[in-house]
């Protein structure tokens, strides 16, 4: 699968758009899985290693859509699983997007 066939309407999942291993990927994920139920049921099942390139792939769009997007607690996970620095980048880019 690529971002041609989800663009097209594919379901895709979010270990799908991971192995794509493009922002575009996830930005189109986020897009076909909008209902958050979905998504923290998605992202709860992600490995660490999972969570960490999910975290390396987001662009400041993205990231705030995801965070935004789950509970307190998930982002949390999601965020741990990341370098520190990554950590910092992303949760500034969340806080510019509020």
């Amino acid at each position: 699968m690529n971002t041609t066939e989800v663009a097209r309407g594919t379901a895709i999942s979010v270990r799908q758009a991971i192995a794509m291993n493009t922002p575009k990927a996830i930005e189109l994920w986020l897009d076909v899985v909008d209902d958050p139920t979905e998504r923290a049921r998605q992202l709860a099942r992600l490995s660490p290693a999972d969570l960490r390139r999910l975290g390396h792939l987001l662009d400041t769009q993205t990231a705030a859509k995801l965070i935004h997007s789950v509970d307190v607690a998930l982002g949390a996970k999601m965020l741990k699983a990341l370098p520190n620095s990554r950590v910092d980048e992303l949760l500034a880019a969340i806080n510019s997007h509020r």
